[in-house]
Order: structure tokens, then sequence, then C-alpha cells
């Protein structure tokens, strides 16, 4: 009973946490098509929190190998970095905007269509000078 008890709290949390994040990028995300891919990120982080939260959380207290905790978290975090390094092209393949699907605030889609190219920037004539200036 503790074990669902945990979760579900987790679930809440964690689901909380997704739908304040979500209210506060909809202020900077604001198309329909960048809307709909924060849902699908939203619940993709959520089923993956859900899910790596259930399968390491450890079963009795006092009965664990030293070292247990970390190697946990260790396996959750590798977990976690797979799911998005493997989310990041099937985003892509389904056509969400990959700055509010992948939270990117630097807006690299929207300068790459608008053929951005920075001004390079001198500080200095040469390096000597940065060096010694």
């Amino acid at each position: 009973m503790k074990e669902a008890r945990a979760l579900g709290l987790f679930g809440v949390v964690s689901g909380a946490l997704i739908v304040i994040a979500t209210v506060i990028l909809r202020m900077y995300f604001r198309t329909v098509d960048e809307h709909r891919s924060m849902l699908v990120s939203a619940g993709l982080a959520f089923a993956v929190q859900l899910g790596t939260y259930a399968l390491l959380r450890s079963g009795r207290r006092g009965q664990s190998v030293p070292g247990e905790l970390l190697i946990r978290w260790g396996i959750g975090a590798v977990v976690r970095l797979l799911v998005l390094v493997l989310y990041a092209p099937l985003a892509r393949v389904l056509f969400l905007s990959l700055d509010a699907a992948l939270v990117l605030s630097g807006g690299t889609e929207r300068q790459a269509l608008n053929g951005f190219e920075p001004e390079p920037v001198a500080v200095t004539d040469t390096l000597a000078d940065l060096i010694l200036g």
C-alpha cells in the first residue's frame, strides 16, 4: 500500500510541475503547433518520470546494498537521457516544433528560416592586445 501511495504522490507532484511549466511556457510559445508539441513532450515526460520512478524505487528500507541509491539514480538519469536523445529525431519525424518540443529558447528554427547569420564581433585588433591589454 505504501508503494502505491508513494507512486501516486510522485505522480501528483510531477503532474503539477508539468502543468505549471506548461502554463509558463505558453507565454513564450504561442502557436497551435508549439502548444501541440509541448503537450506531446509533457505527456512523454510524465510517462518517463513515473515509469522510471516505479521501476527504480527501492523495495524495503534497511535492506539495500551500500551504493544502491547511487546506482538507481544513475540508471534513472541514463534512461531519461536515452529517451531525450531518441525523442529529438522522433519529434522531427512527427513534424513537431523542435523549439517547443525540446524547450529551446534560442529560436533556432526561426533564425535558420530567416537566414540568420550573426555578425562577427572584434573586441581588439589582435589576440596579444586582448591578453596584454
